[in-house]
C-alpha cells in the first residue's frame, strides 16, 4: 500500500487557451471536487495560457506547462513523446487523461475518459483529419490504460460493442450538474424564448430546431431561440440562410456560469435535439434550474432525462414545434415538467462523480500495491 497519498497526474494537454466545451467543463468540475476529497496529491500537465488568474481551484494545483507549436500535430508529439518522460520524472503513480486519449507508453498507471464514439458512429459529421486521429489514437489508448471511464451507460455499451476486448476496463460514471444550482438567477426580458446550450456541431441537429421554429412562425406563434455557444462550423448561419422566412435567433458566445444560470431559469425550455451525445449535460443543468426540457428520443437522453423530459423523434420538426406549443399554452404541463426535472436533477452531483472516480483510481493502484 502507498505510505503517502498517491500522486495523480492529470493530462490536460488537449485544452487549448480560450477553448470552452463540455470536456473542459468535465475536467474542471471533476478536479475541483477531487481537491475537496483531499485524498491525493495532484499535478496538472497543460498548455501555457490555459490556466489563468481566476481559475479557482485549478490555480491551487501544481502544474507543468508546455509550449505547444504546430496545432494538433505539435500537441500529439508532446503528449506521446515528451509527456511520459516528464510524468515519470515527477514520480506520478497514475496519469488521468479526461480528454479521450492517453499517452501510449510510460511506466505509470493510466486511466482515460472516453466521452463518446461520435467519430465512429457518425463519421459523416467529423472532418477527415479528426476521424484519422480518433481511429488511430483512441483504440491504442484504450489498450494501454488500466481503466476507462464512460459518461453514460449508453456510451459504455457503445465502447464495449466497438472494442469488445476492452469490456472489463470500462466503467460508467455519470457526470454531475449541480454547479449552476447554486448560482442566483438574474431576470431577463419577458419575451418567451427556447434555449440551446452548446457549440453548434453536426450532431446537434440545428436544422430540425430551425425547421420547427419556422413552423411556429408560419402558424403565428412568436418565440425566440437563444443559442449559448459558438457556431464553429457555420452550420447555424448556413441553415438560417436556407430558410425562406426570418427567424428570431440570437447567439451568445463565452457565457459565464451566472449568465447561463439566468438563461436556464428564464427560458420557456431547453431544446436538446441531438442525434448523438455521450451524456447530455445541459439536460440536467436545465432541470436543476427549473427549466423544462424537450429532448430528442435517443437512448442516452432517455437515460439522463428519465421521465422528466418531453421527447420527440430526431427528424420531426412538427413534433418539436408541437411540444413547444404545449409549454407555451399550458402552464400545468410546464409546471409538471419543472417539478419532475428538479427531482431528476438531484441524481447527478459532481461530488459523486469525483467519489466514484477516486474509487476507480484506488482500485487501479491497489491492484499493483
Amino acid at each position: 500500500m502507498h505510505v503517502d497519498r498517491p500522486l495523480i497526474g492529470v493530462n490536460l494537454l488537449f485544452v487549448r487557451p480560450g477553448y470552452v466545451g463540455g470536456t473542459v467543463r468535465y475536467a474542471e468540475e471533476l478536479l475541483k471536487h477531487l481537491v475537496k476529497l483531499d485524498c491525493y496529491r495532484l499535478v496538472i500537465y497543460v498548455q501555457k495560457g490555459v490556466i489563468q488568474s481566476g481559475s479557482g481551484a485549478l490555480e491551487s494545483i501544481p502544474r507543468r506547462e508546455f509550449s505547444v507549436l504546430g496545432g494538433l500535430a505539435g500537441r500529439v508529439l508532446i503528449e506521446h513523446l515528451i509527456l511520459p518522460f516528464v510524468v515519470q520524472r515527477d514520480g506520478v503513480d497514475l496519469l488521468f487523461s479526461p480528454g479521450f486519449v492517453s499517452p501510449l507508453w510510460g511506466k505509470f498507471h493510466k486511466v482515460v475518459t472516453i466521452h463518446d464514439l461520435y467519430y465512429r458512429l457518425f463519421p459523416q459529421f467529423v472532418r477527415p483529419w479528426q476521424r484519422r486521429y480518433w481511429r488511430f489514437f483512441l483504440p491504442l489508448s484504450l489498450r494501454g490504460v488500466d481503466a476507462a471511464i464512460a459518461d453514460s451507460e449508453s456510451t459504455r455499451v457503445d465502447i464495449c460493442a466497438a472494442f469488445p476486448w476492452a469490456k472489463a476496463k470500462v466503467k460508467r460514471i455519470h457526470l454531475g450538474a449541480d454547479v449552476l444550482h447554486r448560482v442566483a438567477a438574474k431576470r431577463v426580458d419577458n419575451r418567451p424564448y427556447c434555449l440551446v446550450v452548446g457549440n453548434i456541431t453536426p450532431n446537434k441537429n440545428i436544422e430540425t430546431i430551425l425547421a420547427a421554429f419556422a413552423l411556429l412562425k408560419e402558424g403565428g406563434v412568436g418565440c425566440r431561440l437563444i443559442v449559448a455557444g459558438s457556431d464553429l462550423f457555420g452550420l447555424l448561419a448556413r441553415e438560417l440562410k436556407s430558410i425562406p422566412i426570418t427567424l428570431d435567433v440570437e447567439m451568445l458566445e463565452h457565457v459565464t456560469d451566472d449568465d447561463l444560470a439566468s438563461l436556464y431559469a428564464n427560458a420557456l425550455c431547453l431544446i436538446q435535439a441531438s442525434y448523438y451525445e455521450g451524456f447530455g449535460l445541459p439536460v440536467i443543468e436545465a432541470m436543476g434550474a427549473a427549466c423544462p426540457v424537450i429532448a430528442s428520443d435517443i437512448p442516452v437522453l432517455r437515460e439522463v432525462g428519465g421521465n422528466a423530459a418531453m421527447y420527440f423523434p430526431t427528424q420531426s420538426p412538427a413534433d418539436l414545434s408541437e411540444a413547444i406549443r404545449k409549454l407555451l399554452n399550458d402552464d400545468e404541463i410546464r409546471s409538471r415538467f419543472i417539478a419532475l426535472g428538479r427531482e431528476n436533477a438531484f441524481r447527478f452531483k459532481w461530488r459523486e462523480t469525483a467519489r466514484q472516480t477516486a474509487e476507480l483510481f484506488d482500485d487501479v493502484l491497489e491492484k499493483v500495491s
